[in-house]
Parts: structure tokens; C-alpha cells; sequence
């Protein structure tokens, strides 16, 4: 038997005879019935507390087996666990926590965890702690754990707020031992690093690596060849941010976080004037130039970037000299288009004028003759009349003579005109910035292709009602919207097939901007009419 359960047994009878005395005593009053069924329900009584304090047994059992189980699950666990309060005392700790630390659970106990927290730490922890409390969500954090000797090791700490049995906030928090992986990961980092200096030094490609602050940490021996740099202490002491070559976009994107990647046009005068890169080449370098912000902060701080730049000075060079054989090609072109003009407009459409005059005057020097033969050279003066309207048309397709008479705003809204008359489709001009301008080198040739071409492909396919032509010179380009209300197409299925459907107006039309040095866009969709967009420089004259 229990001792203790035997004394609280005696003491629960004391108090029952103690406050059995002082209810008065009336038996000598109560008849036979009532004394046996006062009888009777005390011993339905005594059944009820004998029932009751075996199940208190029972319950009392499981108590104390319940207690074992926590025993063997907390503190023989062979996971370190501690239980601390809001402010951070350790209440409890269990055995495998007392062998982690080194220490005995006696001085464990009551003491700030602070004290087993390595001193560079104590922030880390503090602000899990708070957060903990704060939202009543598990923590988790890395941090490195003093033991009784002095001796540092990573802990992984996973912690849960709860409540005790008096309802007041605690911590319970389970340590790991994690310096094995730490350990692991920093031969891996350094595996990684050898084999990163190994690609970083033999790359073909300029690479260099800078800090969160842009500031330069090493380059490779291409990133040197590539700037002509002899001596790498100048461009180490300048701001990735400050270079004067990147351009404010990049910046941008920098700053926010993104890669960026962009063309730069690199002059070495320029740079050795600001000493900038202490470059040894002369001239003007084109390189193709990728910055990347790495970091491995788990709020993705960004802690430094890497550049990696290549020469395209050649490739430029072959593009350059590639546009200027184009150039060269639609000048040679157009210059024979301007001859067939003149020569049709001069030469074979005076020939037919002349013809048709002569044809005139003899019918009327011979008003007797036949009148079929009247006949018949009236029939041949008007088809000699037709086919010189068409020689004047052909003429004036092949080169605009009212170009260089008449300039390109009063000869684009003739054109405009007579499209307008005969196709019935009503054009909406607008022309702003062109007045008294004369539009440098072959730009006006150019950009009339370009409306030209854009009505013509309207004419032959959009079938539309109503097209809107707006023209904008401004001190930065020329921009040309043409729009139609039109059936509309899928422009990446029609550039597709263009070639294969011998359709080549809107492919003529890119290739033309292109050479021009701007850029083309379409937006169509299928009964939604069409949208061209087209965007010159005002610097290049083709």
C-alpha cells in the first residue's frame, strides 16, 4: 500500500467525524421507516464514495504512468529539449540537453539562455524569440551555442509557444547539434569556390566580381584584355554604380534587384580622360555586357554581382559593314528607280504625247476621210491617251519627281490624295513637325516607302473603310503610325508564311526601318484591324 495514500485516507475520516459533530442528532424522533431508509441511503452513499475513490485510483494510476511517459519522452529523449519563460529563464531542461551543453541540469535551471548563446548571436535569437511571442507561430533559427568549456557549436533551435499549467506563456524549444552539416557545407562552399576560380580564371569570357556595395573584389585575365587594363588599382576603387558607361535603366534594374543585360559602347579616350578603367586601347570598343546580383541571404539581399562582358567590336564591325552594303544596294536602287522614271516620264511618255498630237492633227486635217477611218483613229488616240496616263503612273510609282521639286510633306499628301480618289478609302493625314523642314540625306525617300508600301498592303488585303496616317518629327526621331480598321491578322503567322505566300510588303517594311536604324512593330488581330508602329532615328540618313 501507499504510506501517503493511507495518511490522506485518516485525515479525509477526521474531518468527516469533525463535521459529523455538528449536525444535531435527532434519531429518538424518527420512526422505523425513516431510520431504514436513512440506513438504506447511506449505503447507497458509501457504494457512490467507494465507486468514486476507486475511480480516483484509477485516474491516479494513469497519472502517475502518464508522469513515467513524459519521464522517458523528456527527459530521457535523446533530443535536447528546454522549456523557457517569456522573459527567457530556462524552466526545464532534459537530460540530453544537460549533455549537449555540458552542464548539469541544476545550473541549467533559472539561468537566461543568453548565457549559452555566443555573444555575436544574441540578436539572432532575440528577434526569433520575439517573433515567436509575437505571432504565436514556430521559429526557427540557426545560431552558434556556448558549452560549459568555452567551446562554440551550431545549433539548430526550433521553437513553439505554449502555455504551462498556471496559464503563463513559455518556450519550448529543441536544440540540434548541427555543426556536422555546417561543417559539410563549408568544405562544399569551398569546393564550389575552387572550382568557380578555376572557371573564373580560364574563361574566354570578362568576368568580374563585386560586392553589395558595387565595389570591384577581383577579375580575370580576359576582363583585363578585353578594357586594356594594366593596372587593376583604378577601376577597384569605382562604384559599379558610378561606371559612366552603364546606362540609368541598368542602374535601375540594379538597384531593384534584376540582371541586366545591354550593349555599351565603350570609349577608351572617354574612359582614360575620367580615368576610369586605366585602359591602355584606343578607340571604341562594343561590348555585349551581363550584370548579375547574387546572394545567398534568406531575404534576398542582394550581396554582391558579377559581370560578365564580351567584345562584340567585330561582330558590330560586320553588322556596320553589312548595313552599309545595304544602304548601299537600296541607293543603287532607288537611283535606278529615279532613271526609269525620267525616262518613262521624259522620254517614252513625250514620245506618246507626241503621237497622240500627231494622231489628233491628222484627223483633223482630214475631216472628208472615211468615217470609219475617223473612227478608228479616235479609238487609237484614247488607248494612246490611256497608255500615257499609265506611263505617268508607272513613273510616278517607280520615283516621286515631286520629291526634290516640291519637298516630302506636300508630295506625301498628293499621294495620299490620289490613293484616297482611287481606292474609296477614306486616309486621314497628319503630319506635325514637318513644316518648313527638309528632311536630311534619303530619310524622305525612305520614310514615302514606307507610307507607299503601308497603304498599298492595306489596298490589297485589309479591305477597310478608314485608315489614319500620323507622321511626328520630333528632336529625338520620326515616329509613323499607320492603323486600319481592317480584317486584321496574326503578324507571327504572316511574317511566317510571308516568304512561302509571296506577300513581301510588311517584310519589306521591317527591312527598310531596319536599315534606317529603327524598329517596326505590328499589332493586328483577326477582325480588329491592324496597327503599325514605326520608329526612326533622327541622326540616320539612309
Amino acid at each position: 500500500m501507499d504510506p501517503d495514500l493511507d495518511a490522506r485516507k485518516q485525515l479525509l475520516r477526521k474531518q468527516a467525524e469533525a463535521r459529523l459533530t455538528k449536525i444535531p442528532r435527532s434519531v429518538e424522533y424518527l420512526s422505523v421507516e425513516d431510520i431504514k431508509a436513512l440506513i438504506h441511503e447511506y449505503q447507497v452513499h458509501q457504494i457512490e464514495l467507494e465507486l468514486q475513490n476507486e475511480e480516483l485510483r484509477h485516474v491516479q494510476t494513469a497519472l502517475e504512468q502518464s508522469r513515467a511517459r513524459y519521464f522517458d519522452l523528456y527527459d530521457l529523449a535523446p533530443v535536447s529539449y528546454l522549456t523557457l519563460s517569456e522573459p527567457g529563464l530556462i524552466l526545464e531542461a532534459n537530460l540530453a540537453a544537460s549533455v549537449l551543453l555540458g552542464m548539469d541540469r541544476s545550473a541549467l535551471l533559472m539561468q537566461p539562455i543568453s548565457r549559452i548563446i555566443h555573444k555575436e548571436d544574441q540578436d539572432i535569437y532575440y528577434l526569433h524569440r520575439k517573433k515567436l511571442f509575437r505571432t504565436g507561430e514556430p521559429q526557427e533559427c540557426e545560431l552558434r551555442l556556448v558549452r560549459s568549456d568555452g567551446a562554440l557549436f551550431w545549433a539548430h533551435l526550433a521553437a513553439t509557444a505554449a502555455m504551462d499549467s498556471a496559464g503563463t506563456p513559455v518556450c519550448r524549444v529543441v536544440i540540434y547539434d548541427i555543426s556536422d552539416r555546417k561543417r559539410a557545407n563549408e568544405i562544399l562552399v569551398r569546393a564550389k569556390e575552387e572550382q568557380f576560380d578555376n572557371v573564373f580564371h580560364a574563361s574566354p569570357i570578362g568576368i568580374a566580381v563585386y560586392n553589395e556595395l558595387g565595389i570591384m573584389r577581383s577579375m580575370n585575365k580576359a576582363f583585363q584584355e578585353i578594357y586594356g587594363i594594366g593596372d587593376e588599382s583604378p577601376i577597384k576603387g569605382i562604384s559599379l554604380f558610378d561606371d559612366p558607361f552603364l546606362s540609368r535603366r541598368a542602374r535601375r534594374s540594379l538597384l531593384a534587384g534584376s540582371a541586366v543585360q545591354e550593349e555599351v559602347s565603350f570609349d577608351c579616350q572617354h574612359a582614360a580622360a575620367r580615368q576610369a578603367y586605366g585602359t591602355t586601347k584606343t578607340g571604341m570598343l562594343y561590348l555585349d555586357v551581363r550584370i548579375t546580383p547574387f546572394g545567398s541571404d534568406p531575404a534576398r539581399v542582394v550581396t554582391g554581382y558579377m559581370v560578365q562582358v564580351q567584345d562584340i567590336s567585330a561582330r558590330k564591325q560586320a553588322q556596320e559593314s553589312q548595313r552599309v552594303l545595304s544602304r548601299q544596294l537600296i541607293l543603287a536602287h532607288e537611283d535606278e528607280r529615279r532613271m526609269i522614271s525620267r525616262e518613262l516620264h521624259d522620254g517614252v511618255g513625250q514620245d506618246l504625247v507626241s503621237v497622240k498630237i500627231g494622231l489628233d492633227e491628222l484627223s483633223q486635217c482630214c475631216p472628208d476621210a472615211c468615217p470609219e477611218i475617223q473612227e478608228k483613229a479616235t479609238a487609237f488616240s484614247r488607248l494612246i491617251g490611256k497608255a500615257i496616263a499609265d506611263i505617268r503612273d508607272m513613273a510616278y510609282e517607280q520615283h516621286p519627281l515631286g520629291l526634290e521639286q516640291f519637298g516630302f510633306k506636300q508630295t506625301i499628301t498628293q499621294h495620299v490624295n490620289e490613293f484616297s480618289e482611287k481606292t474609296g478609302i477614306d486616309v486621314d493625314l497628319s503630319l506635325t513637325g514637318f513644316d518648313g523642314l527638309t528632311l536630311g540625306g534619303d530619310m524622305d525617300i525612305n520614310l514615302y516607302r514606307l507610307i507607299q508600301e503601308g497603304l498599298r498592303n492595306i489596298q490589297k488585303h485589309a479591305q477597310a473603310q478608314q485608315v489614319a496616317v500620323k507622321v511626328v518629327k520630333s528632336f529625338s526621331g520620326i515616329i509613323l503610325r499607320i492603323e486600319d480598321d481592317g480584317l486584321g491578322f496574326d503578324p507571327v503567322q504572316r511574317m511566317a508564311t510571308a516568304i512561302e505566300e509571296k506577300r513581301m510588303g510588311m517584310r519589306s517594311m521591317l527591312e527598310r526601318a531596319t536599315l534606317l536604324g529603327g524598329t517596326m512593330h505590328i499589332q493586328s488581330r483577326l477582325g480588329q484591324g491592324t496597327k503599325i508602329l514605326v520608329e526612326l532615328p533622327a541622326d540616320e540618313s539612309l
